[in-house]
């Protein structure tokens, strides 16, 4: 379990990264701040949108992953795992596909919860 927060960071971040490259790079400037934002900056707008969407596609088999794991583990060890914190970002944060996969893994540990659990 433990990769799977990091994968879930770690892409969202460079997704949000190009996207905010993009917004800034089309508005005239834009500090960046780090290598990878200044590498996204020289992207083309379809180089960027392909990058987006292979972040996004990792995020989206990092949450699949995260679902079989919620499937398959002990209750006792979900309860002090960041999962529930990981959907809240993405229902707030991600693409409406990523907010249905993580409402999907809430309603799993809410079933595992009732069915006595947690």
């Amino acid at each position: 379990m433990s990769p799977l927060p990091q994968i879930l960071e770690k892409h969202f971040q460079a997704a949000q990264q190009l996207e905010a490259a993009g917004t800034s790079g089309a508005a005239g400037g834009g500090a960046g701040g780090s290598a990878g934002g200044a590498a996204a900056a020289a992207m083309t707008p379809a180089q960027r949108a392909e990058a987006v969407a292979a972040h996004v596609a990792a995020l989206s088999a990092a949450l699949g992953a995260l679902a079989t794991w919620v499937e398959w583990v002990p209750m006792r060890r979900l309860k002090d795992s960041p999962v529930v914190g990981a959907c809240s970002f993405f229902i707030r944060m991600g693409t409406p596909s990523l907010r249905m996969q993580a409402l999907d893994i809430l309603r799993q540990v809410l079933e595992a919860r009732e069915l006595g659990g947690l």
